[in-house]
């Protein structure tokens, strides 16, 4: 089975799940790991005022 490490920095949103999906011949009877978690981002948009630039919206 592949080993992964994940390193991130910022806010994942909540606490991420790991489950194990029911065994299959593709994965040789073993249970395989499934992480569920969700990635909240900033969409940045360009500003009407020039002179702020870049803000967040709908974040």
């Amino acid at each position: 089975m592949a080993k992964s490490i994940f390193v991130f920095s910022g806010n994942i949103g909540q606490t991420p799940k790991l489950t194990f999906q029911p065994a299959n011949e593709r994965s040789q009877g073993q249970p395989r790991p499934l992480l569920t978690f969700t990635v909240k981002y900033d969409r940045l948009v360009k500003s009407l005022d020039p002179n702020k630039g870049l803000v967040a919206k709908n974040s």
